[in-house]
């Protein structure tokens, strides 16, 4: 699904235990603020964001909201950087 203007999508308080599948093939070119807020996420790993190299879905997402998330245990590092981490 294609949405080439949008900007900001907030997906605060959805009751989202984890980034959404959908989002993965979701083209968005021009995102650049993802909000996360309070949802029971454990865990966050958004692995296509700024992969410039790619025709990237997320090439120009910056700012990335995972505010009031209680149960968030683990942040990848690099989850919102395009850099996926080694196990």
């Amino acid at each position: 699904m294609a949405y080439s203007a949008l900007e900001v999508l907030d997906l605060s308080r959805n009751q989202l235990s984890a980034v959404p599948d959908a989002l993965m093939g979701f083209y968005a070119p021009a995102l650049r603020s993802l909000t996360l807020d309070d949802n029971p996420m454990k865990e966050v790993r958004f692995p296509t964001a700024g992969k410039e190299e790619q025709d990237g879905d997320f090439v120009n997402l910056t700012w990335v909201s995972v505010s009031h998330m209680s149960k968030l245990e683990r942040l990848e590092a690099g989850a919102f950087s395009g850099k996926i981490a080694s196990p």
